[in-house]
């Protein structure tokens, strides 16, 4: 059986193999091992469940809707691809290039996430519950809405990313970046004239200083004041006032 590959946007045919018994994945793989070009490739619904797609470059292609549970996509390049809706529970996505792709409505449930790059990606609605996310790159994303139920997001990159109505329920946020968008369940966030502020129940982080709540409160004069030449007066102006908003939003329902 023959299976052709074609452009998304024209009928030209960017790769072809025939054998028997031949599937979608067997020719994918093949037209990856002899580097074709598939930018831009329709491959939308198809199914390539654990397929072997490391390191492949994928950039501008059409996989909306498609199924990569279980796929095989560490080191790949996804950037500017369309994973609308995509099935990629359990998937190896670790070190992979996603920054910027549609990943709305995409199920991510279970996937390995170590150290990919999901800046600027939208996330929203999307399923990434048990994902392992730890070290991630997912400053600037769009995760309103997304399940992140028991996910692993040690030592991610929050910085400026939408986590708002974010389920956060059991996951690992340490070491991670607050300075985000919160949930205003388990990140709450807030601007105090020049610096931005993010806690948790555990962790206060202001501007690039991240600390225990506990540290914070243990933490004398000369200390704030080698943080930054105008922190002390700043602290002294709104210590009190983070201290009591901490104490209302830890002791609340929501925690």
């Amino acid at each position: 059986m023959k299976i052709e590959i074609k452009s998304r946007y024209t009928d030209k045919v960017l790769f072809s193999h025939e054998q028997e018994n031949n599937a979608i994945r067997i020719t994918l793989e093949l037209a990856i091992k002899a580097r074709a070009d598939l930018s831009k490739a329709d491959l939308s619904g198809v199914d390539l469940s654990k397929a072997d797609l490391s390191k492949a470059d994928l950039s501008g292609v059409d996989l909306s809707k498609a199924d990569l549970s279980g796929a095989n996509l560490s080191g790949a390049d996804l950037s500017k691809a369309d994973l609308s809706g995509v099935d990629l529970s359990k998937a190896d996505l670790s070190r992979a290039n996603l920054s910027g792709v549609d990943l709305s409505g995409a199920d991510l449930s279970g996937a390995d996430l170590f150290k990919a790059d999901l800046s600027k990606a939208d996330l929203s609605g999307v399923d990434l519950s048990g994902a392992d996310l730890s070290k991630a790159d997912l400053s600037g994303a769009n995760l309103s809405g997304a399940d992140l139920f028991k996910a692993n997001l040690s030592g991610v990159d929050l910085s400026k990313a939408d986590l708002s109505k974010a389920d956060l329920f059991k996951a690992n946020l340490s070491g991670a970046d607050l300075l985000c968008m919160g949930d205003m369940k388990f990140i709450f966030t807030m601007q105090l004239d020049k610096w931005q502020i993010g806690f948790t129940k555990d962790v206060l982080q202001i501007g690039c200083q991240k600390h225990s709540i506990e540290d914070w409160k243990t933490f004398d004069d000369a200390m704030i004041n080698s943080m930054d030449t105008k922190a002390l007066g700043w602290w002294k102006k709104w210590k009190n006032h983070i201290f009591k908003t901490i104490e209302l939003c830890i002791t609340g329902e929501n925690l």
